[in-house]
């Protein structure tokens, strides 16, 4: 899970920083590695990876929503990052 949350914590403080487009590109990266491992990582924990997924998923929608919505943002990335974080203890 670290590399995922590296890269989410880098989505972040592009978002942070105001880089939206930087912040939906990077979110792109997180998204092919999460789907690439979807097999194992499903297979080891269902239950987490249904959690992490939930959570991945409203933070693909508010990075790339037309016009990112700079709480929601923030919100969702840092849902995803508790989440991936869990998944770490």
């Amino acid at each position: 899970m670290q590399p995922l949350l590296a890269i989410v914590t880098d989505v972040q403080s592009l978002a942070n920083g105001g880089n939206v487009g930087a912040a939906k590109q990077r979110i792109t990266d997180f998204e092919s590695a999460w789907d690439s491992a979807e097999t194992s990582l499903r297979a080891k924990n269902p239950e987490l990876w249904t959690a992490i997924d939930d959570a991945a998923d409203a933070a693909l929608h508010a990075v790339r929503a037309a016009k990112p919505d700079t709480t929601q943002v923030s919100k969702t990335l840092a849902a995803l990052i508790a989440a991936l974080t869990s998944a770490n203890a």
